[in-house]
């Protein structure tokens, strides 16, 4: 039997207002995801990538449609939901790490567990289950600027995994990466989704990053197509 799906859209559009008048961006998204499934999405530069996947992120409203995580509608969620169920079902991975320079890695891997109001007596058990996760335990208390770009990759999959999201974004996560390093990121992130149960989203442009995932999907003319 078939279980149910992490992520269920359907129908979805958005469209911006300008002078000019509307501009359809997304015109009938479609697309289930279920547990332990790695999805890619592919298309030219301004095609609609971002803005889906910021839709996907809770951080973009869609025109109309439906929008579903984990059974639960979260397009008609208000700001402070929204923000709580992002927080607590949600993981950002982008192709810039935005680690906190001059701070060490558990100071980076914390800090979603406070704004999360994780009890402190919690935090060092799940932050080194996050590190090690990624094979990062020997790190914890080192620098992030002193990180390779690969290991500073890696702290930040390991921060998106803290909260436990059952839902991963990823946005050309492995962009900025040589192949070799991009190729232990996938691995990553194939062991994190099939071993967890989880879902992952993946924007990007390269095929070969493409052909790695479960299933993958062109978006064109503002619509989902299964390749």
């Amino acid at each position: 039997m078939k279980p149910d799906p992490i992520i269920d859209v359907k129908n979805l559009r958005k469209e911006y207002v300008t002078p000019a008048g509307k501009v359809p961006v997304l015109t009938g998204v479609d697309i289930n995801i279920y547990p332990g499934e790695m999805v890619s999405i592919m298309g030219p530069s301004g095609c609609g990538k971002s803005t889906f996947l910021y839709i996907m992120g809770m951080l973009q409203p869609a025109t109309s449609g439906s929008y579903k995580i984990l059974g639960r509608d979260v397009l008609g969620l208000n700001n402070k939901e929204r923000a709580g169920f992002r927080r607590d079902n949600l993981g950002f991975v982008l192709q810039t790490c935005n680690l906190f320079e001059n701070s060490t890695v558990y100071e980076n891997l914390e800090y979603p567990l406070i704004y999360g109001k994780t009890p402190r007596s919690m935090r060092a058990d799940i932050i080194e289950e996050s590190l090690a996760e990624v094979n990062l335990s020997h790190r914890i208390h080192h620098a992030t600027n002193r990180l390779s770009g690969g290991e500073q990759q890696r702290v930040a999959i390991a921060r998106a995994l803290v909260n436990r999201p059952q839902v991963l974004l990823g946005d050309e996560p492995t962009g900025q990466l040589d192949r070799k390093t991009g190729d232990k990121i996938m691995k990553y992130f194939e062991k994190i989704v099939s071993n967890k149960g989880k879902a992952m989203v993946l924007v990007t442009h390269d095929t070969e990053v493409a052909k790695r995932c479960t299933r993958s999907f062109l978006l064109e003319d503002g619509v989902l197509k299964e390749q």
